[in-house]
């Protein structure tokens, strides 16, 4: 019992101390790969404990995009995806709170097109194989990079429990919380 304790401890502190994805906020866009930028916010109204959030998008349009790639990820005859991307949402508190609600700031650098963020992935780990899951929770926001540019994309604001995803416009307060961290980022 004494070990199990002591291991649950164990595996709080290390993933307390998981980096936020504010603190790999990249600024350099590549004028050679016609990299524009997206700056936005991730909330969710019922965040657990000791889980992952994993925001999964891919290039639906653009140089570098292959239509037969997407047209398989929509009909789901694969799991592959072209192109694809993610940001990580750790075990540990967001960038500020908000009421209840722990806010991450994360921003996304890749060349000019149309993307979507097409899933959020949930992995719960509370120390024992046992208690270890994983859920998927499907999502259709699309964004548009645009070459050399900072956009703001908005708040992705989620509930678990009642599946209801929100884009909520908070620019003036991402504004000021983007300049604290990163000076570099202007929207």
């Amino acid at each position: 019992m004494k070990k199990a304790t002591l291991l649950l401890i164990l595996i709080n502190l290390l993933h307390s101390c998981a980096p936020l994805p504010s603190t790999n906020l990249k600024t350099e866009m590549s004028q050679f790969k016609k990299e524009g930028m997206i700056a936005a916010t991730f909330s969710l109204d019922d965040k657990r404990a000791l889980s992952e959030y994993t925001l999964k998008y891919v290039q639906i349009e653009g140089s570098v995009f292959k239509s037969q790639f997407f047209d398989q990820l929509n009909e789901k005859k694969t799991d592959f995806v072209y192109n694809n991307g993610q940001v990580k949402f750790g075990y540990s508190g967001g960038d500020f709170k908000e009421g209840d609600k722990d806010v991450y700031l994360f921003n996304i650098i890749k060349p000019a097109g149309k993307y979507r963020i097409y899933e959020l992935d949930i992995f719960h780990n509370s120390g024992s194989q046992l208690n270890q899951y994983s859920h998927k929770i499907p999502l259709d926001i699309t964004f548009e990079i645009v070459e050399g540019q900072i956009n703001y994309l908005g708040e992705i604001n989620i509930n678990i429990k009642e599946k209801v995803t929100k884009l909520l416009n908070r620019i003036d307060r991402d504004r000021g919380k983007f300049q604290e961290i990163n000076p570099n980022i202007i929207f």
